[in-house]
């Protein structure tokens, strides 16, 4: 056991089982460690209590939140494209800036020391404004999924194209953490559609480019060196 306790919020996307069941482990072993964790996801509680050993249940919490969608399904096998970016319009990107502003709140309040997202991208912003470090443990992350997704929208869906951005906070603090020796030119591809990379030239800066999935051949291109 560790001899000093952090407390970590873990947000974990809702959508199936498959990100809760990666989660609860990683949850058993913080808790094994000494740490007390407070699970934020629309995933049954019982996924992440089930492995739980009995005293270490008080040290885990969990907060009922919904701050990503996932994806719209008709069955097990098929998924609706448009719909699946509609909604995640409706519950993460117009409400964006008061979710932001909400958990921040609560993560203050919480004195939460550290901030873990499977993969919600809104946990990352929020984190970045409570002043507090993040960091994302994940096979894939949305935008990975919605960026296939995006070629089933027109050109004029602007709205929906903007969810391309929802990690942009993730990407600064990754961009942050590039080796100062990493050679010119080498890229990490950390997310679908977008390239962070150290360039050469720039005063030792990172640049991060950032592309609209679907669109980059005549489409937004933006980036930003830090």
């Amino acid at each position: 056991m560790t001899s000093s306790k952090i407390r970590v919020a873990y947000y974990v996307t809702g959508h199936g089982l498959g990100h809760a069941t990666r989660v609860a482990e990683v949850c058993r072993n913080l808790l094994i460690l000494g740490h007390s964790v407070t699970v934020c996801t629309a995933a049954p509680e019982w996924v992440f209590r089930l492995d739980a050993e009995e005293k270490h249940q008080e040290h885990l919490k969990f907060r009922k939140v919904m701050l990503d969608y996932g994806a719209k399904q008709a069955d097990a096998l098929s998924v609706d494209m448009v719909g699946s970016l509609e909604e995640y319009l409706r519950t993460s990107v117009e409400p964006r800036e008061s979710l932001i502003e909400a958990e921040r709140a609560w993560l203050t309040q919480e004195v939460i020391e550290v901030v873990v997202s499977d993969v919600v991208p809104l946990a990352c912003a929020a984190a970045e404004a409570a002043g507090i470090p993040s960091t994302c443990v994940s096979n894939f992350s949305w935008d990975f999924v919605y960026a296939e997704y995006l070629t089933a929208v027109g050109p004029g869906e602007s709205k929906l194209r903007s969810i391309a951005w929802q990690y942009h906070a993730f990407l600064r603090a990754l961009a942050s953490r590039l080796s100062p020796g990493a050679r010119r030119g080498t890229a990490l591809r950390a997310l679908a559609g977008t390239e962070v990379r150290r360039e050469g030239g720039r005063e030792g800066g990172v640049l991060i480019k950032c592309f609209t999935p679907g669109v980059q051949a005549g489409g937004r291109e933006e980036e930003e060196v830090f």
